[in-house]
């Protein structure tokens, strides 16, 4: 077994904010912890800090493995993710409730792999005409995405583990031989 904890790097989707992520963790507390965001739980920070949810997150982590028929489980990733495997989806996830256990045999190589996950924005994904999580409602394009960023931010906020969604949460990755 090859356990996948430790030092991640987590980024935006510009790449204007490129940090250290410690896994087991959440995006939120990396980004309080790399000066990047004001400690959002205390008094009004919560207002500064409504763009992490408006954005997509990626954390990205390269080891190495001998290319051996192998398993990938995933436990506890929160929101909506995309987990790739040298370039290649293996996983589309939208329950943190349960464990992920995906075959990535066909995707590893022997030596250097890299790992990403990609958490969508819940405000974002919210906003997307077509999503199965948009919101159905007569209000124009702009007062809607409004409407939802606002939503958005605001049960965000309100809980711990919401807010930590909005950059990313994960329990454990561990990449088990076959």
């Amino acid at each position: 077994m090859l356990d996948l904890a430790g030092c991640w790097t987590l980024s935006d989707e510009s790449g204007a904010h490129v940090i250290d992520f410690d896994l087991p963790g959440d995006g939120i507390s990396a980004l309080v912890k790399a000066g990047v965001i004001p400690e959002p739980y205390w008094g009004r920070n919560e207002y500064d800090c409504r763009w992490v949810s408006e954005r997509d997150w990626v954390a990205r982590r390269v080891f190495t493995h001998d290319g051996s028929g192998a398993e990938l489980v995933v436990d506890g990733l929160d929101t909506v993710a995309e987990v790739r495997l040298n370039g290649v989806i293996v996983l589309s996830a939208a329950n943190v409730h349960r464990r992920w256990r995906v075959d990535v045999s066909s995707a590893l190589r022997v030596g250097e792999n890299a790992v990403e996950i990609l958490f969508r924005s819940p405000v974002l994904r919210g906003a997307c005409p077509g999503s199965t999580n948009a919101v159905s409602n007569p209000l124009s394009a702009g007062e809607r995405s409004d409407c939802l960023q606002q939503h958005a931010a605001q049960t965000a906020m309100r809980f711990r583990l919401g807010l930590e969604h909005c950059a990313g949460h994960l329990r454990g990755l561990r990449v088990f031989s076959a």
